[in-house]
């Protein structure tokens, strides 16, 4: 059983406040996690934006697909109010002021990045941004688009790359668990024998959905080496409670 693992703040604090939006991130923050995640889609003018989702209307006040809407426009969309009142206003976050605002908080902190647009140039400008801030050695790149690991692996070949199983993945290339250094799987899809299997190909496993007692409990007993997680308010104190924060 892990003694210590790493707990990453999904979309930052998307339990309780707006998903991939600044204040969801400084929440998370506070709360002590050691990662953040989140996810990142490119404008239609070509502007790195913050968001789980390529249509907007789950999140938003207006419908649309973020590749076809320039900047100037999704800015003026209100991402907060769904989730409450008092979040109204909440703007969608470029990915040049999600890094400046966490990183000025918490320079040391462990950064994954989840590219979900399947454009290279969205995964080019994630590498670039990192590399930037000197953040290469503390950051993961994600996706589920197995191209895109590809393309940063051909970028460079030591970037720490987080993908997924082969069946979750659409065409995904044999042979592409070589250039990958953490996998993700759902909790409820995790099975110890398979996190021991991906464990002995050098490959350690991130678990999402870690969001109450028994799943924190079923993720450390299969030996998950990331936990990541919707509801700190829930994660945090129990994994003080074990002594593992």
């Amino acid at each position: 059983m892990l003694t210590k693992p790493i707990l990453i703040g999904h979309r930052g604090f998307c339990g309780s406040y707006p998903e991939n939006t600044l204040i969801s991130f400084e929440k998370a923050l506070e709360m002590g996690v050691s990662a953040i995640e989140f996810d990142v889609h490119l404008t239609k003018d070509g502007v790195p934006v913050i968001s789980h989702d390529g249509k907007i209307g789950r999140c938003c006040d207006h419908t649309g697909v973020i590749n076809d809407l320039t900047f100037d426009e999704i800015r003026t969309y209100d991402f907060g109010k769904w989730k409450g009142e008092q979040f109204a206003g909440t703007q969608i976050p470029t990915l040049q002021e999600v890094l400046d605002f966490i990183l000025s908080r918490k320079p040391d902190i462990f950064i994954a990045c989840e590219v979900k647009d399947p454009n290279p140039k969205c995964a080019e400008i994630c590498y670039e941004e990192l590399k930037k801030r000197n953040k290469l050695q503390s950051c993961s790149f994600i996706s589920f688009i197995i191209a895109q690991l590809h393309h940063l692996h051909e970028i460079d070949p030591n970037t720490f790359l987080h993908g997924f199983r082969e069946c979750d993945m659409a065409n995904f290339i044999p042979g592409s668990y070589k250039i990958m250094k953490r996998i993700g799987i759902h909790i409820s899809k995790v099975v110890k024998e398979e996190v021991k299997a991906f464990n002995d190909m050098g490959i350690e496993i991130d678990s999402w959905g870690i969001d109450d007692e028994a799943t924190l409990d079923k993720a450390l007993e299969c030996g998950v080496v990331t936990l990541t997680s919707n509801k700190l308010d829930v994660t945090v104190p129990l994994m003080k409670q074990k002594g593992l924060m």
